[in-house]
């Protein structure tokens, strides 16, 4: 499945806001993961509400999100 053109853009537009909420508030930096082959899921352990602007720093493609 590929993401529509409007998706990645707008996710990469949020991406940079998340970045400077996520440096500001906690001095976050991370490792950028290489691309893998094919899909993939990501779990985090949810400690924060910021997790997923933290998940999204880590892999530089267009990512969705599921949360519950």
């Amino acid at each position: 499945m590929t993401p529509h053109k409007r998706h990645v853009a707008i996710y990469n537009f949020l991406r940079f806001f998340a970045y400077l909420i996520v440096k500001i508030k906690f001095n976050y930096s991370c490792r950028k993961e290489k691309k893998s082959g094919g899909p993939y899921i990501i779990i985090s352990n949810h400690v924060t509400d910021f997790d997923m602007l933290m998940v999204a720093q880590a892999f530089p493609e267009h990512m969705y999100f599921v949360m519950g």
